[in-house]
């Protein structure tokens, strides 16, 4: 037997196309797209036939492969000739630039001519007006100023001073580049003040606060993927690819876009070509397994594990450290590509689900084997930075190996043999206890020692080896214990051990950190300091302001990442300073070193010297020869190992933790150094490090914190931890599941349970319990996650309100109020930045330009002195308090949220909230269960008791006892069954009085009920029908007239019908049927009674009576004409006697008339014959071409004239019918005479001729005639009716009976006035 193209022989096309397309996504190069885009090709051409999910799929393929080749094409391109490349790509962004630009140029100064409009004289905008003109057209600040620049009403974010420029409406745009931002300004002047819009341009900052600071650079690139620069047009080098923005003829910004190396260019194009491969092939392979046929679920498996290994995941995540090999590389594959090959096995084991089996103990051999190989390699792949980071990098990597351990047991578990041992059934419970005990034992182990060896990791597979003894029958009955006893295993083997790996990671950063310690020799801050200097030069050449030069040195050099603090000094020509820098430096004093260095004699080269002395442990020089002036930098001895620069959070990684707590305990004289070198002990919070530490000014014992977290936190977390793992693998076994197509029974049984009341119960009340545990929980996280803001705010109140006290005693200077109260102050006058403790930094654009508009008129509406408000740029989050002073002015004071031990601890909170979260969970599931146990009983007890009761057991009684709702309801129950009982009693009475009558009657009784099975048969009912039938049993008969009887009643109850009638023949008797449906909710939900009457005798009386009749209508019809004969032959008589001279005429007159009397009485003769015996004459049946018969017959009926047309309409092929010839005229012409016969005047008859579904062929003759009246319609085939006052009344009768003598079958519809249809149906013939 031949095969269609899309069967088992191509079933493997689609999958080998997904594994091509992915090979090709992993290594884009020409020969591999060509082989991905013929096996596509070819699958596509295999698809048959088309399905239409596997079709959509291949069209991704299509698309995805096209889109390879366009992008080769390009990559040709720019090989050929990058440089024409990249002029058409600089000219596509200069466009895009200008189109950009062009929404706030044309839109900005109508805005701000709609706000200084509205200035007079005391009054102005509104502040809701203000808020919604800068949403409405998307600035990122909006202000209106006086006549003086004093700013009325504000909103929005700026960072720095407004510049006067802008409040004095000097200019209509205005651009100011400050290092942090840069902002374009529209005003507009008004009568008596200056309305202005801003738009921030750039932002230089960190990239995580770049992307929520929302400057119009950042997004550029976020959307093209170019790099700009946007710089004041004094700075530009260089006019190519220069774009600049002017107003009447004054340039107020340069934008230059920053061209890529060819490389860099084909290396991104190569990054968007695996992108859109991984793309395409995973939206294929979803859609493609949905697609029935052959071969799916190897196919499924198997290309998921292929695309799981092959496809470059790392492209979906650019940037992140689950992509990097410094962060994670295992057989030179990143932690993504493991997670995309975990993710691909775990629905790879909800897609397969027959296997193999495996000899008994085989999972625990293959976890005490596999484990320790798995750990292993796991524990080794991280780098100590990584696995030591934040909670945020050490997640996935446990996640990733419980992942693996726990699929691998599940597996394992799955292909174990399930053969039970009746005697070892103890033992699960061992394995269970095991598995749960084994986890706190091994972190009991870590929290004590410094590690262990990933060979203990074998030791798992003893639960597994207790499980042998009838586990593994019960785990397949129920799933959810099978992932249970995996996730227990693979979650409780992992988490502890790459917890002691974290633990020994963390030790190994701290012993690194220390080596900074101190006034050590250190190369890479020499390193640092080096490029520090060539970045100042380089920014000194460039014309840049004193602060930005300080402050764009030190960010560009990595001093910011490395987190060392430094003071920046740059001095004049005179040895004067002329701006400072300070960052990080907890001493508001500038270092000796600066001064020195600064006041020797300029040196002609950058110098780097290293001291040892308590304020300098480095110091750089820099000779400026532009301007004739000198940088210095000065790096402090290092006494923390974390980072507390004031821009640390901000220019550092804001997922940073501080480091551990670092303790310097100084040695008193003569007291001895214990350690030089860093040793671990164990303490009750965890691990301390210690060792002597040698600065300038002292020796110091020092002590290096490791904390560990406390018992309760650690369960928590491991809990929370083992809860994610055994969901994400649950996760993907039910993802894959829903893949493989429908519900197993397994899942299809727990989905049902569901539908009982007592789950229902349980269900409503455990999301009631759970609910509650969400809602406390949510509280009780917010509440605790405010506790740092809370600090923050009261540390920010207590410091403005201890710098107020003391403004007037400083006279108002910032500088020795801040220095007063050991913190950063800023001051503001009419709610716009007027000056800071650190000016720098001001100049820099760090602080708010300008108070809070809603906080400024409280305080100066006297409705409070002190407000606190939360800020955040980006995630940098803190607090700023602000206070009304004196004479009208504002202090503020900016104080960070805390990241060091307040968040850890929030975390742990977090944490401990979260497991009793989950265990709140599981205690309100226990609970639920167990109430909806309560509430289901005595309904269980309930519907027993009825199922009982409806199997016939009436003695049934609930417990009466019960003083609840349900005692009432069992009474009510025991009510009913003692009716029950005396109605079923009254019904047997009366059943076997119905029976007693039955079988007493002469006509015979069968009932059935909606099954067909007999429940009431009488003897009459069995003599007549000469059948068995049997009570309880199907009416069956297997030959005899019986089966007659069992085909009709089985059509009728087939049929749908209520009420039916039938009579045959059995033997030499004549049997009248009745039957009909005792309806009750439908008629195919009902019984039938069914009654025989013998009608033979009955019949015998009416076939007399009918000849009688016969008798007498023959005699009528033959004396009819016999008188008109009479009269012709008296008349003859006399015209003979009288000797007429007519005589002859006479004679031929009546001679005539007697020969159509005689011609009449013959018809009359032949009609009666034909009548009685139809069949007998005509001989036996042949095959007949009725559409001969009917052309030939309407041929002499068309040729006559007359005012009835008669038509003729015939279909092809017709086949021949089982009838006679000549009777077949007889009919067709009683037919159409009859038709002819009913049209009065000009009229149409029609004959049609068509062959039927059967087989059968049907003769129509369809007339407009006067049509038969209802009434009379059901007597027109009886004998000697007639419609007409002329004719016999036997044409229909005798039509009936030639018909039906051939097997067919006769029927008439009339529409009284509209005109009748004659149907003969004839039977095809069988030779």
């Amino acid at each position: 037997m031949s095969k269609s193209v899309g069967s088992t022989e191509t079933a493997w096309a689609p999958w080998a196309a997904l594994v091509a397309v992915g090979a090709w996504a992993n290594w884009p190069a020409p020969v591999f797209l060509l082989v991905a885009s013929g096996t596509v090709v070819l699958a596509f051409l295999a698809d048959r036939p088309r399905r239409t999910s596997r079709s959509v799929g291949l069209v991704f393929l299509l698309a995805t492969v096209a889109a390879g080749f366009v992008q080769l094409d390009a990559r040709r391109r720019v090989q050929e000739d990058w440089p024409a490349e990249w002029a058409q790509e600089e000219e596509r962004l200069l466009q895009e630039l200008q189109s950009r630009l062009a929404p706030f140029l044309d839109g900005a100064p109508a805005a701000a001519s709609t706000l200084a409009s509205g200035i007079a004289e005391g009054n102005g905008p509104s502040y809701r007006d203000v808020v919604r003109l800068r949403e409405s057209g998307d600035f990122d600040a909006a202000a209106v100023f006086d006549a003086q620049g004093r700013a009325l009403v504000w909103d929005g974010e700026h960072r720095g001073r407004v510049p006067p420029e802008v409040a004095e409406g000097r200019a209509g745009f205005f651009y100011r580049d400050l290092p942090l931002a840069g902002y374009l300004y529209a005003t507009a002047s008004g009568d008596g003040g200056t309305a202005m819009v801003a738009k921030l341009i750039r932002s230089d900052l960190p990239d995580e606060v770049r992307r929520a600071a929302g400057d119009f650079v950042t997004a550029f690139e976020a959307d093209t993927g170019a790099r700009i620069r946007v710089q004041t047009p004094d700075r530009v080098r260089s006019d190519a690819g220069v774009f600049d923005l002017v107003w009447q003829e004054v340039p107020l910004f340069s934008v230059s876009i920053e061209q890529p190396t060819e490389a860099e260019r084909l290396r991104d194009m190569r990054r968007r070509t695996r992108l859109w491969g991984v793309v395409g092939v995973l939206l294929a392979w979803l859609v493609i397994t949905r697609s029935p046929g052959p071969g799916r679920i190897p196919g499924a498996v198997g290309s998921a594990l292929a695309l799981g290994a092959i496809l470059p995941t790392e492209v979906l995540l650019p940037g992140s450290e689950l992509t990097s090999p410094a962060s994670f590389l295992l057989l030179d594959l990143p932690l993504i590509r493991w997670m995309a090959i975990l993710i691909a096995v775990g629905l790879a084991a909800g897609l397969i689900q027959d296997y193999e089996r495996l000899p008994r103990g085989s999972a625990a051999v293959g976890v005490a084997a596999l484990f320790p190989l798995i750990g292993a390699a796991w524990a080794s792949s991280p780098s100590a930075d990584f696995l030591a980071g934040s909670d945020r990098d050490w997640l996935p990597v446990v996640l990733s190996l419980g992942l693996a351990l726990t699929l691998v047991t599940w597996l394992l578990l799955r292909l174990e043999s399930q053969e039970d041992d009746k005697g070892r059934a103890v033992l699960p419970g061992i394995g269970w206890v095991l598995a749960l005990g084994m986890p706190a034992g091994l972190a009991f182990w870590v929290g004590w020692r410094t590690g262990f060896s990933p060979l203990v990791l074998a030791a798992w597979g003893v639960p597994l080896l207790a499980w042998g003894g009838g586990g593994p029958r019960r785990f397949r009955q129920h799933p959810g214990l099978l992932w249970l006893a995996a996730g227990l295993v693979g979650g409780g083997a992992a988490i502890p051990y790459l917890w002691a790996g974290r633990i020994e990671a963390r030790m190994t950063l701290a012993e690194a950190r220390v080596q900074r310690l101190g006034v050590k020799e250190d190369p890479y801050l020499e390193f640092l300091l080096g490029r520090l200097a060539q970045s100042l030069d380089s920014l000194s050449a460039e014309g840049v302001r004193p602060v930005e030069m300080l402050y764009g040195g030190w960010r560009t050099s990595g001093l910011a990442e490395a987190s060392y603090p430094i003071w920046l000094t740059l001095w004049t020509e005179g040895g004067l300073p002329r701006e400072d820098l300070r960052i990080g430096m907890s001493s508001r004093v500038r270092p000796g070193v600066s001064t020195t260095l600064a006041q020797a004699e300029s040196p002609d080269s950058i110098s780097i010297l290293r001291y040892e002395r308590a304020d300098a442990h480095y110091a750089v020089q820099v000779p400026l020869p532009d301007e004739g002036w000198v940088a210095t930098g000065v790096v402090p001895p290092v006494r923390d190992t974390g980072s507390e620069l004031l821009l640390g959070p901000l220019f550092g990684s804001l997922e940073q933790e501080r480091g551990p707590p670092l303790t310097l305990v100084p040695l008193l004289p003569g007291e001895e150094t214990r350690r030089d070198t860093l040793e671990w002990v164990r303490t009750p919070t965890g691990w301390r490090g210690e060792l002597a530490l040698s600065y300038p000014d002292a020796v110091y014992h020092a002590h290096y914190e490791v904390e560990l977290s406390g018992g309760l936190v650690a369960v928590a977390r491991a809990t929370l931890l083992l809860l994610l793992i055994l969901g994400l693998a649950v996760g993907l076994w039910a993802v894959g599941r829903a893949i493989r197509g429908p519900p197993g029974p397994v899942l299809r049984e727990g989905v049902s349970v569901f539908r009982s009341f007592r789950a229902r119960v349980s269900l409503a009340l455990f999301a009631f319990f759970a609910l509650s545990n969400l809602i406390f929980g949510t509280l009780a996280y917010r509440t605790i996650a405010g506790a740092s803001q809370r600090a923050a705010q009261v540390l920010s109140e207590r410091v403005v309100n201890e710098a107020a006290a003391s403004y007037e005693e400083v006279s108002g200077v910032i500088e020795l109020l801040a220095e007063r109260v050991d913190a950063d102050l800023l001051e503001y006058r009419d709610g716009t930045l007027r000056e800071g403790s650190l000016e720098p930094l001001v100049e820099l654009g760090l602080y708010e330009g300008w108070v809070p508009f809603p906080v400024y008129r409280a305080l100066m509406d006297r409705e409070s002195i002190l407000q606190a408000v939360p800020t955040t740029v980006g995630d940098w989050a803190y607090v700023t308090a602000y206070r009304r002073l004196v004479d009208g002015d504002i202090l503020s004071a900016p104080v960070p949220l805390e990241t060091g031990a307040t968040a850890v601890r929030s975390r742990e909170v977090a944490h401990l909230l979260g497991f009793a979260l989950a265990g709140g969970l599981a205690v309100s599931l226990v609970l639920a269960l167990l109430v909806g146990q309560a509430l289901s009983r005595p309904i269980q007890a309930l519907r027993v008791a009825s199922e009982r009761v409806g199997s016939g057991n009436l003695g049934m009684r609930l417990p009466t006892d019960r003083s609840d709702e349900f005692g009432t309801v069992f009474r009510a129950f025991n009510r009913m069954v003692r009716r029950l009982r005396r109605a079923r009693r009254n019904l047997v009475r009366n059943t076997r009085r119905t029976r007693a009558i039955v079988e007493d009657v002469a006509t015979g009784v069968v009932a059935l009920n909606p099954d067909g099975e007999v429940v009431l048969a009488n003897g009459q009912a069995r003599s007549l029908l000469q059948m068995e039938i049997r009570e309880g049993e199907e009416l069956l008969a297997e030959d005899g007239p019986g089966t007659e009887v069992v085909d009709w009643v089985r059509r009728m109850m087939r049929d749908g019908l209520l009420e039916a009638g039938t009579e045959i023949q059995v033997g030499d008797r004549r049997l009248r049927i009745q039957a009909r449906r005792v309806v009750r909710e439908g008629p195919r939900e009902s019984g039938l009674v069914m009654s025989v009457e013998d009608v033979t005798d009955e019949l015998r009386s009416e076939r007399i009576l009918a000849w009688g009749e016969m008798a007498r209508q023959v005699a009528h019809e033959v004396k009819n004409p016999l008188t008109p004969i009479k009269l012709s032959v008296q008349h003859l008589r006399r015209a003979w006697d009288d000797q007429r001279s007519d005589f002859g005429e006479i004679l031929d007159r009546n001679a005539e008339a007697m020969l159509g009397e005689i011609d009449r009485l013959a018809a009359i003769a032949t009609g009666f014959s034909r009548f009685g015996a139809p069949g007998a004459s005509g001989g036996p049946l042949e095959p007949v071409d009725l559409g001969r018969v009917c052309t030939d017959t309407m041929t002499l009926y068309g040729a006559g004239e007359g005012p009835v047309r008669f038509e003729v309409e015939l279909d092809d092929d017709l086949p021949p019918v089982q009838a006679r010839e000549s009777e077949v005229k007889e009919v067709l012409v009683n037919l159409l005479e009859n038709s002819r016969a009913a049209i009065d005047g000009e009229g149409r008859v029609a004959v049609e001729v068509a062959g039927e579904a059967e087989g059968g062929v049907v003769l129509r003759v369809r007339d407009d005639g006067t049509g038969i009246a209802p009434e009379l319609l059901s007597r027109i085939f009886e004998p000697h009716f007639s419609t007409r006052s002329a004719g016999t009344g036997l044409g229909l009768a005798i039509v009936r009976r030639v018909v039906e003598s051939w097997g067919g079958s006769v029927a008439v519809a009339s529409t009284l006035g509209e005109g009748t249809v004659a149907e003969v149906l004839f039977r095809p013939w069988e030779s």
